[in-house]
């Protein structure tokens, strides 16, 4: 077991020990101090005798209780931000390489004070409100893509928590959207999945159907194994594999290989962060499908 820092630890009990590493790396990063615990049991006895924070993991609902004033203060703050719906939803066009046509849009969260989404979002986990964030966003995402072109398609970014743990909500927040635009939903880059199976047979009950992009392939072994293993119907290319492709072999050759993953396996490649002609051409001309970044255009309002 790992000891805390300090007298005040937050104690995560979970009996998947991925899992729980995962959580304490997540807590850890909003600056608070972990320790991890496979019984409910040992995680009760440890709180009552160091005055600790207790988060359960997938086996009890995500509460987490008696914060430090710090954190309480935290997400007093949170929670007002997701009951004033203190974000608005934009829109990154997401084009056709070959034809330079837009096909679909990304719907991303802009917060009106202007803190950086995925500090937001990670700040909400740590804090025991991310589905409530996420469906919050969502909703603003769904509402706002009312006054987008019908017909294209709009990638929603969420976690696979969300999935697995949130499915009749989620599918109720993204029910108007399909009126008018096929749906993705792009499993957002980092978040590890311990069972791939509940979660394809969640996505395989929405109704509609939605299809699946996955996020920053490439970036790490998360993302490659979330790619073989739920079969989407789009991969984003990270940006790291984008930036100067006009000008790395390197680059050009790894791209290439998906290019040929995408066509043996049907789906289409999406390359982020284009910023010059010269990487959409390269990028196109090594049969990468589709593309979005400032070059192509900026998130906007609808």
């Amino acid at each position: 077991m790992r000891r805390p820092a300090t007298s005040r630890p937050v104690v995560i009990v979970d009996r998947d020990p991925a899992h729980g590493h995962y959580l304490a790396a997540v807590l850890e990063a909003a600056g608070l101090h972990t320790v991890l615990s496979d019984t409910v049991e040992e995680g009760e006895e440890l709180a009552a005798t160091s005055s600790a924070v207790v988060l359960h993991g997938p086996q009890k609902p995500a509460v987490l209780r008696d914060l430090d004033p710090h954190a309480r203060e935290r997400r007093e703050q949170l929670r007002g931000v997701i009951d004033r719906r203190a974000f608005e939803g934009v829109f990154q066009p997401m084009v056709a390489l070959y034809k330079a046509e837009v096909v679909g849009y990304e719907a991303l969260t802009r917060f009106d004070d202007g803190t950086p989404p995925d500090h937001r979002f990670a700040d909400a986990v740590a804090l025991g409100l991310g589905p409530e964030l996420e469906l919050a966003t969502i909703g603003a995402a769904v509402a706002a893509a009312r006054e987008l072109p019908p017909g294209r398609f709009v990638s929603i970014n969420l976690s696979p928590e969300l999935i697995l743990t949130h499915r009749d909500e989620l599918e109720a927040a993204i029910g108007e959207l399909h009126a008018h635009h096929p749906v993705v939903l792009e499993l957002t880059e980092h978040d590890v999945v311990h069972d791939y199976a509940s979660l394809r047979a969640n996505l395989s009950r929405f109704d509609p159907p939605v299809q699946l992009s996955v996020d920053d392939a490439g970036a790490g072994f998360s993302t490659l194994r979330h790619v073989v293993m739920l079969d989407p119907e789009y991969v984003k290319l990270d940006r790291t594999w984008v930036s100067e492709i006009d000008t790395d072999p390197t680059r050009q050759a790894l791209v290439a290989g998906l290019s040929h993953f995408a066509r043996t396996t049907g789906c289409q490649l999406v390359a982020e962060g284009i910023e010059s002609e010269s990487e959409r051409d390269t990028l196109a001309d090594l049969d990468v499908s589709l593309g979005q970044g400032f070059l192509l255009g900026p998130p906007a309002r609808a």
